[in-house]
Parts: structure tokens; C-alpha cells; sequence
């Protein structure tokens, strides 16, 4: 092969390995969820606080074959946060049960009753479809979402007293990378949710310190999940908690809160046209017109003018022909109109008599 040939395969190789090997685009941060980094002496803890009404979704999620990272997860699902889940035994195989969206993956044998007065050391950690946390000794036939977990370390806002005869490997008073889950129920029954990590190199904190953290954030409950080299956090597309051995271990299944959509606004009401139809002013009729055809309510009093001395009246002079003739109409008109409108008529040929004069 030529050696420009060569380049150029070369070049194109790294490309496509590069591109096989970005991560994933992180998820944004979803509205209502809200983490928080702080130290207890040597340890870091990470803490991510889900609030009700946040624009997100809490989901168990099964991990494929043998398990994989937290991290690894957490990019597939596209989620914003994951942490960590169930314990597994040395063969793989998960200690408690598993389902996820309401369908069994895993079914289990309850387990034996623990003595009275003394706090189980394996239980189910239990997500109801309107957000809320809880834990029972059995998997319900009607789970939503669940894992398996350990002791509750904060019941009822009361530290547990945890006792064991035998502290296999320093389980329970041991300084260890912990996992956890916290909630607490509102007055209205919403609820908030908390994962938090403590880890850091080599040194963590024992189970009755964890309960004091999960005090310290606001729970009112709390459940220890599997720790030690498994407790992980990833958040936003980064791990963000120490690992306790340097690195990370594959899991079995992850507790992930996935952004979803915010929901569309709501539509605005129908636009009501109503037509109203207004009538059209009645003419009023001309003033003269009005005054004749109208009843006169009032009729006015026609007073009589004196005229001075009796003038003789000569047809043969003009003015006193057209006066003549005037008058002769109005009588001719005054006898013959009906009674209503007689006044008027007479008023109207007095006003043009005066005229005259």
C-alpha cells in the first residue's frame, strides 16, 4: 500500500474510534432537582435533592449481562443522575428483588422475620407511581418501581438502633462508601426525594453517621442501598463522587432520575362572538310637518290684535285685495278642516295676516 493510502486509512480509523469513544451528550438539569457537594472530616457528600412537581422521573433500571458502570448507565439513559442500586451476591446475582415500570424482573423469597425490636437488615426499597419512597418486607404484586436494600437508617425522623451480635466484615460500625435514599411526605402526601453518596479514598462513615447526614439534608426516612467500591454517583454526564478503591465498579441495576418535557401550556379559552343588532334611530319628522299632524296637547290662546279705526277694505288696490283673498281662504279652510287641526290653521293665517299689516 502506498504510504498517502496508508494515511489516509490511518486518519480515518482514529476518527471512527473517536467517535465510538465520546460520551454521550450529558442531560440538562432538570427543573426541581437540585444537588449539593459538601465534606463530613475526610469524606465527600454528594447529595441530590428531587423536589414534587420536578420536570423529571425516578425509575429502577436492570443493567445488561455481568452489570456495568454507574457511569456507563447513567450516559445510555440518558439521565441526569444515578446512583448506585441492590446489593449482589460473589455469583452476580441480586440479594433483593427488582422491578421497573410497574414489570418483575426479579422475584425473590421473603425473607425470614427479624426479632423484635430489631431493625431488618434486608428489606425492599419500594417507588410508588406518584413519587414516593417507602420500604416493605416483601415485594407487593403491585410495586411500581424497587430495589433491594438494607437497614433504614432514619425512621420517622428517629435514628434506628441498629443491633448486631456479629459485624461481618464491619457492615454496620465500620467507616465505609455509603449509598443511600432519603425521603420525607408533605402535608398535601407530595413528596421529596434524596440519593446521596459518601465515599471518599479508603475512609467513609458508619451507618448510624449516615443516618445523621440524611437527618441534616431533611429526610424524615432513610435506606442504606449497597456501598463500599459500589457507591457511585454520576450526575450530569461526570462521576462526581470519590471512588473508594480508585475505581469504578460494574452494578446490577441503578436508581436514575431522567429529565423528561415540561408539560405544553394550557390553551387559552374559545374566543364567544356575540352580534348584537341594534336598531336604527326613528327619522324625527320635519318641525313644521310635526306641528301640524301631531295632537296639540296644549293649544295656544290666539290673542286678538286692535287694529285702530275701521279702514274700508278697496278690492281695487293690490294689498288689500290679496288681503281679502286671504282671508276668504282661511274661513273656506277653517270650516271645512277637521276640529284638531282648526287653531293651527287659524294661526297660521293670522301670523300671515299680520305680516301684511
Amino acid at each position: 500500500m502506498r504510504p498517502a493510502k496508508l494515511l489516509a486509512v490511518s486518519l480515518l480509523l482514529v476518527l471512527a474510534l473517536a467517535a465510538v469513544a465520546s460520551p454521550a451528550q450529558a442531560s440538562p438539569q432538570p427543573t426541581g432537582v437540585e444537588h449539593l457537594m459538601s465534606r463530613v472530616g475526610q469524606t465527600e457528600v454528594n447529595t441530590v435533592h428531587v423536589a414534587p412537581g420536578a420536570q423529571a422521573v425516578i425509575k429502577l433500571a436492570p443493567l445488561p449481562g455481568g452489570g456495568a458502570t454507574v457511569a456507563w448507565a447513567c450516559q445510555r439513559l440518558q439521565a441526569y443522575v444515578c446512583v448506585n442500586g441492590d446489593f449482589f451476591n460473589l455469583d452476580g446475582s441480586l440479594v433483593g428483588g427488582m422491578v421497573s415500570d410497574g414489570q418483575l424482573l426479579r422475584a425473590v423469597p421473603p425473607l425470614a422475620p427479624s426479632p423484635p425490636g430489631q431493625e431488618p437488615d434486608h428489606q425492599q426499597l419500594l417507588l410508588s407511581k406518584n413519587g414516593c419512597f417507602g420500604t416493605a418486607p416483601a415485594l407487593p404484586n403491585d410495586a411500581w418501581q424497587s430495589s433491594g436494600a438494607s437497614y433504614m437508617v432514619l425512621r420517622s425522623g428517629q435514628l434506628t438502633a441498629i443491633q448486631v451480635a456479629n459485624d461481618i466484615n464491619h457492615f454496620v460500625y465500620g467507616h465505609h462508601s455509603r449509598t443511600l435514599v432519603g425521603w420525607r411526605v408533605r402535608p398535601d402526601g407530595s413528596c421529596d426525594s434524596w440519593f446521596i453518596t459518601i465515599s471518599a479514598a479508603h475512609f467513609g462513615v458508619n451507618l448510624a453517621d449516615a443516618g445523621r447526614i440524611c437527618q441534616s439534608v431533611g429526610a424524615t426516612d432513610c435506606v442504606n442501598l449497597d456501598g463500599g467500591s459500589s457507591t457511585a454517583m454520576s450526575l450530569g454526564g461526570q462521576l462526581v463522587s470519590p471512588l473508594q478503591d480508585g475505581k469504578e465498579h460494574a452494578v446490577h441495576n441503578v436508581w436514575a432520575v431522567i429529565p423528561v418535557a415540561p408539560p405544553p401550556p394550557p390553551k387559552p379559552p374559545p374566543v364567544v362572538t356575540t352580534t348584537v343588532t341594534v336598531p336604527a334611530p326613528a327619522r324625527p319628522s320635519p318641525p313644521i310637518l310635526a306641528a301640524i299632524t301631531s295632537p296639540l296637547a296644549a293649544q295656544p290662546q290666539l290673542t286678538t290684535k286692535a287694529l285702530g279705526p275701521t279702514k274700508q277694505v278697496d278690492s281695487a288696490r293690490p294689498e288689500h285685495g290679496t288681503l281679502l283673498a286671504t282671508t276668504l281662504w282661511l274661513s273656506l279652510v277653517g270650516w271645512l278642516g277637521q276640529r284638531k287641526n282648526r287653531t293651527a290653521l287659524k294661526r297660521l293665517g293670522t301670523i300671515v295676516y299680520q305680516g301684511w299689516a
